[in-house]
């Protein structure tokens, strides 16, 4: 989505964690705002802020929102519309696919 130089703008400018992205905001002017600072496209800040979203739900992370993502899941709104046993297996196969052997965890 971004490269390391992007990265350590953001950081330069305060963003360290998903937190501090969405507290600047999710509207036209955030993005805009920080499309002129970092010279990165608003659609992929939007993204980007989508995916912070995602990675604070409790459980979830980084490493579980990366394999969200491969599975096509890659916002909040999208979560609830999967089905959780096929999601379950569909992460599952995705870790195996690349040789992990981190296991999912249930949702009960």
């Amino acid at each position: 989505m971004i490269n390391k130089e992007q990265l350590l703008d953001f950081e330069r400018l305060g963003f360290t964690n998903p937190d501090d992205l969405l507290i600047f905001g999710t509207n036209k002017e955030a993005d805009k705002s920080l499309n002129m600072m970092l010279n990165i496209p608003e659609v992929t800040i939007t993204r980007l802020i989508l995916a912070a979203g995602l990675i604070r739900i409790e459980g979830i992370g980084t490493r579980n929102y990366s394999l969200l993502k491969k599975a096509g899941v890659n916002t909040i709104p999208a979560l609830p519309r999967e089905d959780l046993n096929n999601l379950y297996r569909k992460l599952n196969d995705i870790n195996r696919s690349n040789g992990q052997e981190y296991k999912v965890p249930r949702v009960t």
